[in-house]
């Protein structure tokens, strides 16, 4: 008897732990961008970035190698990849005019 005392109160402690979890609500999108807004110093400091790199692993036709983006405000970027027996890919827009150079 005492057994199955213990098993109903762990049963309905998992389901009010369960009833609980599932009425916290989600977050809202303004909520979220806020938080994030905050986080990266406010709207001021994101809108002194006037640069940046990004660079990244890739995986092609079995072989890793290093994908890179430059950007520069307000309209500039390249991008570089090694593409193994394809050669190097680079493109970019300067502000006018798209390029593009493989082999």
């Amino acid at each position: 008897m005492k057994a199955l005392t213990l098993k109903l109160i762990f049963q309905f402690f998992c389901f009010c732990s369960a009833t609980l979890l599932a009425a916290e609500s989600s977050p809202s999108v303004d909520t979220v961008l806020g938080k994030y807004t905050v986080a990266i110093g406010g709207k001021e400091a994101w809108t002194k970035v006037q640069s940046r790199t990004i660079t990244a692993d890739l995986e092609l036709f079995g072989t890793k190698t290093e994908w890179k983006l430059q950007a520069k405000a307000p309209n500039k970027r390249r991008t570089e990849a090694d593409l193994g027996p394809l050669g190097v890919a680079v493109d970019g827009f300067d502000g006018t005019t798209a390029w593009n150079k493989t082999q």
